[in-house]
């Protein structure tokens, strides 16, 4: 059960000021029990972890200022939380019983500049403290799925972050054309690591007490403009993200590198006041690598690149008929395995105003897709994952309003 009350007072002026102060109170219990089935029906202990039995309780006492100032070109807005915070958490099937009290501060600025009439520069900083919940601190092990044991052997998780970026916005209204652009970095420090320990049949999971950094470097962008010729708007989002981290596999350190890179296009038009025409794109390229010559033993680096595009056209026949036509491709290719699927739909929506009521009638999966793989990384990790679909159906729908 959860518990939250505050107060809040605003002065308003030359600086706008807000003062707010609350209380938050916390209660969990989590109970696990793992048993094995034997083939003669009998249910056996799990002989590798005791059962949970854990109590869980936070107690927090939060107060805030924050402060807004403008003037001229210049705006800003400090941000000043201070909290008090008490938990408890015990186990006796564990031996378990910590108690912590911890007081956190948690800065953050931002400044935006205008450069022109419609251009402007903003900048923000953040400090941020941050602890882990239950699901941080339990002991016994826990089933996650048939293959896949996870349980804790360190103290609560703690984690400390700097966050800093900076976007600059130019924008003409007149001649309806937009772009913006920015970078960004931050860096966490947690006191705890996930381990785990791979098998042919079982993947465990355990956080331990040691320290990990994870640190992050991204850039993005975006351009718009509307092309009064065509009467349709053209828009593209380009972004990059860096992170580092560290992962434990099988007792060895790894420092990992994932890249991302994105592109998206989009557009819109719309022909002899009948016809819509909207099209987005989207293309990743994902890789994910052990850091060169850290690594005890070589990785290879796993890759992939996904290509999402997608066109809709809308029909205006008459006043009150209404066509519509999707397509959608999705490639995947990793390593040696690709995936290609092309997915299309068509609706007619036809309004009849004299009943109040309207027909609807949707073909859907039209290129009788019935299997669907996707594919994704994360460190160490390569995930699988296979769906079933429905053939090529259509739908008819009739509703009326009295």
């Amino acid at each position: 059960w959860f518990t939250k009350f505050s107060l809040a007072y605003s002065v308003l002026g030359t600086i706008k000021q807000h003062y707010q102060i609350g209380l938050f109170t916390e209660s969990r219990q989590l109970e696990s029990a793992l048993r094995l089935q034997q083939l003669d029906g009998q249910m056996n202990n799990f002989e590798e972890s005791d059962d949970n039995n854990l109590s869980w309780m936070r107690n927090r006492l939060y107060t805030s200022a924050s402060y807004d100032y403008k003037r001229g070109r210049f705006e800003t807005s400090l941000s000043l939380p201070l909290a008090w915070q008490n938990i408890r958490y015990r186990d006796a099937n564990f031996q378990l019983d910590t108690r912590k009290s911890q007081l956190f501060f948690n800065p953050s600025l931002a400044l935006k500049v205008m450069t022109t009439v419609e251009d402007f520069m903003s900048i923000n900083y953040g400090y941020k403290n941050q602890v882990g919940d239950v699901n941080g601190v339990y002991r016994g092990a826990i089933m996650l799925n048939y293959r896949h044991l996870q349980s804790n052997d360190a103290a609560l998780q703690e984690q400390h972050s700097h966050q800093a970026g900076i976007t600059y916005h130019f924008q003409r209204s007149i001649i309806m054309l937009y772009w913006h652009g920015g970078l960004s970095w931050s860096k966490t420090t947690a006191n705890a690591i996930l381990s785990s320990q791979v098998t042919n049949n079982i993947v465990q999971t355990v956080l331990i007490p040691l320290a990990n950094d994870v640190s992050t470097f991204s850039g993005y962008g975006g351009l718009s403009k509307y092309i009064f010729a065509l009467g349709a708007t053209a828009a593209i989002k380009v972004s990059w993200n860096s992170s580092r981290f560290n992962q434990l596999l099988n007792n060895r350190l790894f420092p990992y590198t994932n890249n991302t890179f994105t592109v998206s296009p989009s557009m819109e038009v719309r022909l002899w006041n009948a016809i819509s025409l909207s099209y987005n794109a989207t293309g990743s390229w994902l890789t994910s690598k052990a850091a060169a010559n850290e690594a005890i033993v070589p990785l290879p680096e796993q890759q992939i690149k996904i290509y999402d595009q997608s066109i809709r056209l809308l029909f205006t026949l008459y006043k009150d008929l209404f066509i519509t036509v999707t397509g959608r491709q999705q490639l995947r290719q990793q390593q040696q395995q690709n995936q290609n699927y092309f997915f299309a739909d068509a609706g007619m929506r036809y309004r009849i105003g004299k009943r109040r009521s309207e027909i609807e009638m949707n073909l859907i999966n039209l290129a009788n897709i019935k299997s669907y793989e996707t594919y994704n990384i994360s460190a160490n990790a390569f995930y699988y994952s296979h769906y079933s679909l429905r053939g090529r159906m259509a739908v008819v729908k009739y509703s009326f309003n009295f």
